[in-house]
């Protein structure tokens, strides 16, 4: 993938230097604007391509999905402009248009790492299940005994309830990591308890994305203890706008919101919940001029800890509907994810408040309730200047959605963030795409009381934001074509299985909002699973029809 990638971004910069050497040639060239936009689409890409995590599943389907289209237009484009081009820029077109056609015989590469982060998923949601289902756990692992010379451990000086000390990954001085050790909760490590399940979930999850580091289980003194990086000397994104050492580069700020959704949406293949995002839990590292966040105390760590920081959660960041049905969700993770992401863009604490607020009943609970309640909330008090705050605010409202089920995925914010980090790169207008939050809200309110029709005017709003990549709306489009509240438009894939004329409109509906809710699916839209699970058991059995009139008609 990255090689193929690597080629494009040849291309579309071969095709850039052609097009500005004969500017004059080209002056006022209708074909030549459009070559332009399809060069500035592929460039974008490979700067996806550049930082892409390749579990990004969005990414993954966008390549899919728009690149073969791109490629083709490149050609096209080139091949109708160099018609009316001098001879030396009709060559080099026509040499580009020979490579490109060379390179759709690219074989994918560099898959070693794709492999190993979906093992490790794998991995990380077997071990879930289990902890759900079987009654028996594996015997907790001592990964450090007594006498490891590997760690080097004394009573912390900040808290003799702790160790703290350095550990040696390979038995010598050098690359030594200071660490900081809490006692096992011993209480869930008993014989029929989870607690070995849940060390080795945070040991792959610490292994895999942007977490405290997590390097295994000591024994000393006849007591087990947690052994993780010690973070206590990095500051939080609190203390670093409180001191005024926030960067006032808008990128610089933009890539640690950008790293920490990277985390949460790692977090969420996995089934795990972050609850507990805030400028206090996130602490930074400076390494070569580069800010590296770091997630602590998500509730997988808590569980295998003896202390903890209690049970209550910074209402800063709380979505409205946890103090109503008392539980977190992917939903009110992204609504903390689009509080810290305006906190980092702009430098300012959410509402105003730079402390933790922790008691529900307090005052400052109360300010919090009253602006969310009455939808003012943080973007809607500025006016932000440059594009890509605009851009920001727009996405900050859509993970602040009232209605939890049309925020977008944590798939969604992450592939948005660097779209509007590459901005600035692209050179671009800056024009506003089309919101569609108001099409989602009577969408989704349709769906949820199972009456209605989907209008005109909402049916090619949800087409537009799909076909721009927006899983949501997606979603919303292929789940009111499964269920008849939208036509299918005639965009089923696939060809008809035609068992009797009365399945043949439901099995244009069902093959059409596969293809949408196929697309929110691996963009991280969970809800979907529902819809595809209906869909794929109803055409099952549609086979299974087929199959036994073959077999009576005896045609097999």
């Amino acid at each position: 993938m990255k090689s193929e990638c690597d080629a494009v971004r040849k291309h579309a910069e071969l095709v850039k230097g052609v097009l500005d050497k004969n500017q004059q040639v080209f002056q006022n060239d209708e074909c030549e604007k459009k070559l332009r936009e399809v060069v500035g689409q592929l460039l974008h890409f490979a700067i996806w391509c550049k930082d892409a995590n390749f579990l990004q599943r969005v990414w993954e389907v966008s390549w899919k999905k728009r690149l073969p289209r791109l490629m083709q237009d490149l050609m096209t484009w080139a091949l109708v402009l160099s018609v009316g081009t001098t001879a030396s820029a009709r060559s080099d077109l026509l040499r580009l248009i020979t490579d490109v056609s060379q390179s759709e015989i690219l074989q994918r590469k560099d898959t070693s790492d794709l492999m190993t982060q979906i093992q490790s998923q794998s991995t990380i949601l077997d071990e879930i299940i289990k902890a759900l289902k079987e009654p028996e756990t594996p015997k907790l692992q001592l990964d450090f005994r007594d006498n490891d010379s590997r760690l080097t451990l004394t009573k912390d000086p900040l808290d003799d309830t702790l160790l703290s000390g350095e550990l040696h990954p390979h038995g010598s001085q050098d690359g030594s990591v200071k660490v900081l050790c809490e006692p096992v909760n011993e209480s869930i490590m008993k014989y029929g308890e989870k607690g070995p399940r849940h060390v080795l979930i945070y040991a792959q999850i610490s292994a895999n994305t942007g977490v405290q580091p997590f390097y295994g289980i000591a024994e000393r003194s006849g007591k087990r203890w947690t052994v993780m990086r010690d973070l206590r000397g990095m500051p939080s994104l609190a203390r670093l706008i409180k001191d005024g050492n926030w960067p006032k580069s808008l990128s610089h700020r933009l890539s640690v919101a950008y790293e920490v959704a990277k985390t949460m949406e790692y977090l969420h293949s996995v089934e795990v919940l972050v609850k507990r995002l805030s400028d206090h839990t996130v602490v930074l590292e400076t390494t070569d001029s580069t800010i590296i966040p770091c997630l602590t105390n998500i509730e997988s760590a808590r569980l295998i800890k003896e202390r903890t920081t209690g049970g209550r959660y910074d209402l800063r960041y709380e979505a409205p509907e946890v103090a109503i049905i008392k539980q977190h969700s992917i939903y009110t993770d992204i609504w903390s994810l689009g509080i810290f992401i305006w906190q980092c863009a702009t430098g300012s604490a959410p509402f105003g408040l730079t402390d933790e607020v922790l008691d529900a009943s307090g005052s400052a609970a109360a300010t919090i309730r009253g602006r969310t309640s009455q939808g003012e909330i943080l973007w809607s008090l500025e006016n932000p200047e440059s594009t890509a705050l605009r851009a920001i605010s727009r996405l900050v409202e859509q993970c602040c959605k009232r209605r939890a089920t049309i925020r977008p995925s944590a798939t969604e914010v992450v592939h948005s963030l660097l779209e509007i980090m590459t901005i600035p790169v692209l050179d671009s207008n800056g024009a506003a795409p089309l919101d569609g939050g108001e099409t989602k809200e009577r969408v989704a309110t349709m769906l949820e009381s199972g009456e209605g029709e989907l209008s005109e005017q909402d049916d090619n709003a949800l087409r537009m934001l799909a076909q721009q990549g927006d899983a949501t709306a997606a979603y919303l489009l292929g789940s009111a074509v499964w269920k008849g509240f939208a036509h299918s438009n005639g965009e089923a894939q696939g060809g008809l299985i035609v068992v009797s004329e009365k399945h043949r409109e439901k099995e244009m509906r069902a093959r059409a909002a596969l293809v949408q809710l196929e697309f929110a699916f691996q963009s991280g839209i969970k809800a979907a699973a529902k819809d595809l699970y209906e869909i794929h058991a109803w055409l099952g059995n549609l086979y299974g029809v087929k199959y036994n009139q073959a077999r009576e008609l005896k045609s097999l």
